[in-house]
């Protein structure tokens, strides 16, 4: 039988709250706490934030495949974006955005999850070239729990975590919810069976996630999706919510 969910997380210290020993005949131990947010700014145990490469005219093989030329975990957004300008023909890509999110649930371990979704709040899209860009959840793998760097852009997977969210799907005023697959709750479950931080991210999935260049030959296009972060001074922080088995 799940566990009844009960909101019972101080983010801030990263403890539980209520209940009492289980011990002496006292009351039985609380459940671990169902919703877990990212670290807004300063970070302590986890964080969102996102990477891009920015360069100057190149294809799509080669701006897909480029380390990142910058990372943020401190703006108030999170934005997935492909943009595609005048260039040269063939060349015409300029930026991509991805984006990375990392839950610390330490106090869950031992305890196996059943259910998980994977919340945020838009705030804007783009699709100037009517392209009908896909957003889903996928893997991380940053160097730091904090802090994301450049390199990190490399390390999203590109198996599905979850359910699509379609662009026209996407509200870029209201939380956007997204259900993982049993891939996203085995990764949730070996988290809880090692350290505890969970790390996923979210990547455009039907052109940059199984590698299909959106734009050949065009003027300034681009796909783009934008969320609140946990520095966001609206508070619609992220959260990934869970039921356990």
């Amino acid at each position: 039988m799940a566990i009844v969910a009960r909101r019972l997380f101080l983010h801030s210290e990263g403890k539980i709250l209520g209940g009492g020993g289980g011990g002496g005949g006292g009351p039985a131990p609380p459940p671990p706490p169902t919703i877990f947010y990212p670290d807004a700014s300063p970070e302590v145990t986890c964080m969102d934030g996102y990477t891009r490469v920015n360069t100057t005219w190149t294809t799509w093989p080669l701006i897909r495949a480029m380390s990142g030329t910058s990372a943020n975990t401190n703006e108030t957004i999170n934005i997935v974006r492909i943009r595609a300008g005048t260039g040269p023909i063939g060349e015409c890509y300029y930026e991509l955005y991805r984006a990375i999110m990392l839950f610390d649930m330490s106090v869950a371990i031992g305890h196996t999850v059943a259910i998980a979704t994977l919340h945020i709040w838009g705030l804007d899209k783009e699709d100037n070239a009517d392209k009908v860009p896909w957003l889903a959840v996928f893997s991380s793998n940053p160097a730091s729990n904090i802090t994301l760097i450049p390199a990190d852009h490399l390390t999203l997977g590109d198996t599905l975590l979850s359910d699509i969210i379609a662009y026209p799907d996407f509200d870029a005023a209201g939380w956007n919810i997204f259900t993982l697959n049993a891939a996203g709750i085995a990764l949730i479950n070996a988290a809880l069976g090692a350290d505890g931080i969970v790390k996923l991210g979210f990547r455009e999935a039907r052109y940059d996630a199984p590698n299909i260049g959106p734009f050949e030959d065009v003027s300034n296009k681009m796909i783009n999706l934008v969320w609140e972060s946990a520095d966001h001074p609206a508070r619609h922080t992220p959260y990934l919510e869970v039921t356990y088995a």
